[in-house]
Parts: C-alpha cells; sequence; structure tokens
C-alpha cells in the first residue's frame, strides 16, 4: 500500500511545503504592522489581510512593534493569526450570491455569519477563502462557500445593526473608466493578496490606481528592458487576462532633458525564436516567484534587445509622474523596482506591461 504520508527531506516537497505552507493576518484597525520572524515590518491599511508564505516550523511575530505571537506550522498549513487580542473576525457567506441552484450564476447578496473573537492563533476554516480569484467556478448544490474577514468589533456591530449596508459592497467606481477598468483588473486578480507573478501586476495596476508621488527618472545612458504585456478588453472577465501574457521589450535612450523610447514585442519566425521567447517569459515569471534573481536571455534574443536603446526613435515626452512615447498612446511609470507602460487605444481596450532593467 502506498503511504499519502509527506515527509520534509525530498527537494521539491520541501520546495512546495514552504511556498504553501502560510500565516495570513488581518488588519485589527486603522493599520497594523507586522514583522515575521525579525524581517521587516509589512503594514496593512484598515480592513485589508495578506497571506504569507513562511514554510513548516515554529515563527515569530510582532505586530506594531509589540505584540509578539508564536505559532508552529506543519507543512501545508495555513493559519490565522491575531493582530490584537480579542480581534473580531467574522464570514461571508457567498454561497447564495456566487452561486446559483446550477452553481454558476451570481443571485442575492452575500451574508454575514460565524463571528468570532480571537486573540491566539487558529487554523484557517475549511470551506473559506481569502479571495473571489480563490472560488471554485462550479460548485454542487447545497455547498456552502465562504470568505473569511475581519474588522474592528464596533464597526463589525454597526455593520450588523445594519447601519452601514454590507461589508462586500464595492465603492463606486472612479469616474475615468480607464482607471475603473484598472481597479476591476486588480480585483480580479486577486491583488488583495497577491502571489507569484500576480504581485508584479498588481504593483504595474498600482501605479495608477494608487497615489503615489513617485516619478520615472530616465536612465544615465541608454538602457534596455524585458518584461510581461497584458491585454485588458474594454468589457468582459478579466480573471484570465493574465493567461495570455506576452513578452514585452523597452528601451529608453535619453538626450537632453528628454529623450526616445520604444514599447514593442516580439514575432517568432521559427521553433527556435519561439522557444528563446518562452524562456525569456519563464525566467521574467521566475523572478517573482523567487526562482531567480535576474531575467536571463538566450544569446539570440539577448543581443537583440541590447541593440533597441541605440535604435530608439519616438519622442519621449514629459508627464506629471513619467513619460509618454510619441503621440500619447504609451505612458511609463515607475511601480517600485518596475518600469510599467499603459497603453490606450481610444476605444476603452488597455494593455499593461512591467518591466525589468536588461
Amino acid at each position: 500500500m502506498l503511504s499519502t504520508t509527506l515527509a520534509t527531506g525530498c527537494g521539491w516537497i520541501d520546495k512546495a511545503a514552504a511556498k504553501d505552507t502560510k500565516v495570513v493576518v488581518y488588519s485589527a484597525g486603522p493599520a497594523t504592522s507586522v514583522a515575521i520572524d525579525g524581517g521587516e515590518a509589512v503594514e496593512l491599511g484598515a480592513g485589508k489581510f495578506q497571506s504569507f508564505a513562511v514554510g513548516p516550523g515554529t515563527h515569530e511575530l510582532v505586530f506594531d512593534g509589540s505584540r509578539k505571537v508564536s505559532v508552529t506550522l506543519e507543512a501545508f498549513d495555513r493559519w490565522v493569526v491575531p493582530a490584537a487580542a480579542d480581534q473580531c473576525f467574522f464570514s461571508i457567506d457567498v454561497s447564495s450570491s456566487h452561486y446559483s441552484a446550477d452553481g454558476k450564476n451570481r443571485l442575492g447578496g452575500p451574508d454575514i455569519t460565524k463571528r468570532q473573537q480571537q486573540s491566539e492563533p487558529f487554523k484557517f476554516p475549511p470551506q473559506h477563502y481569502l479571495t473571489e480569484k480563490e472560488l471554485p467556478a462550479e460548485v454542487s448544490s447545497g455547498t456552502l462557500l465562504y470568505m473569511l474577514r475581519s474588522l474592528p468589533c464596533d464597526e463589525l456591530d454597526r455593520l450588523e445593526a445594519g447601519l452601514d449596508g454590507s461589508p462586500t459592497s464595492e465603492p463606486a467606481p472612479p469616474a475615468d473608466p480607464t482607471l475603473a477598468r484598472l481597479v476591476e483588473f486588480s480585483a480580479a486578480i486577486g491583488c488583495d493578496a497577491p502571489e507569484g507573478v500576480a504581485k508584479a501586476w498588481c504593483v504595474a495596476a498600482g501605479a495608477w490606481t494608487h497615489v503615489d508621488d513617485a516619478k520615472l527618472p530616465l536612465p544615465d545612458t541608454g538602457k534596455s528592458y524585458v518584461g510581461l504585456r497584458v491585454e485588458i478588453p474594454a468589457d468582459g472577465e478579466l480573471a484570465s487576462v493574465l493567461d495570455g501574457a506576452k513578452l514585452s521589450l523597452l528601451a529608453i535612450r535619453p538626450e537632453a532633458a528628454a529623450g526616445f523610447g520604444t514599447l514593442s514585442g516580439v514575432n517568432p519566425e521559427n521553433d527556435d525564436e519561439r522557444q528563446e521567447l518562452d524562456a525569456a517569459m519563464a525566467s521574467v515569471r521566475a523572478v517573482f516567484t523567487g526562482d531567480a534573481k535576474a531575467v536571463e536571455l538566450r544569446d539570440g534574443i539577448g543581443a537583440y534587445v541590447d541593440t533597441l536603446p541605440a535604435s530608439a526613435a519616438t519622442s519621449l515626452t514629459a508627464t506629471e509622474r513619467g513619460w509618454t512615447i510619441g503621440d500619447g498612446e504609451a505612458e511609463l511609470r515607475a511601480a517600485g523596482p518596475l518600469v510599467v507602460a499603459l497603453e490606450h487605444d481610444g476605444a476603452g481596450n488597455l494593455a499593461l506591461s512591467f518591466h525589468l532593467p536588461r
């Protein structure tokens, strides 16, 4: 008989366990900071939460520089660690709001249920999910599914009393349709708790959806960048948009107070070029899954990318936070370590790309 017990010490099991053994932290007030195992503190705004991959073992979490909580996890566990004593948690029943009798259509509104106060770590409840992206596409009739959330207890009291409406009601969309679509895109790909390469897309969209004074500086000399690009249609679902990501190449050549740029893709002409393209995209993704520290390109495509700065011939024009290329259909901005680009066609269709320096 085959044993179903997973033992650490096997390379692929250890790697999977390190990635999928997690603690989940919910903000306990206007803002909550958490540092795990002596690492850098991460701040969560009001109503926010984040999942952290920590691996099996005992871990210490320090909240707001003072409250210390230890939790011991086995491989592939997921535990919630309260950020404050007597923190209020509740479940949102999405069984009727997200699934009809045939398990596909969204009907009705979600209900608040299973309220609890916790001071000590507890295992993430069964049949509960963090984000809508995690929800199954279809369920059997009668299946109960929930989203786990946390709010300050007094706010939850008011919500349950019906004074403020449902905690899952969406804010009014931004008046700018481009910004509104990017907000929808961010929600669809799970930017409330992003993982893997989705983090890069959330950071890229955040260059427009979040208030930030960061302005994209031009490099001192010609520079090329490699990344990924997705098309965001004006209408339709967005959860699968990332599946259509393609390689994106950016080059900037400064001159005087501005310079020149080029933003392009690559159309492979044969199987060898297609393999180089696939390898380049895999290398970009590997940076964001923690499997690589930098993008590596094979000789053929690498040599081509290195020629792009010298051939960049489209003028750059300064904007409040970045630069437009040519007639303004594409804007470049900074987003953390990334250079991101947003293209629009005037009909509501967008293309978003992020780039790492070559």
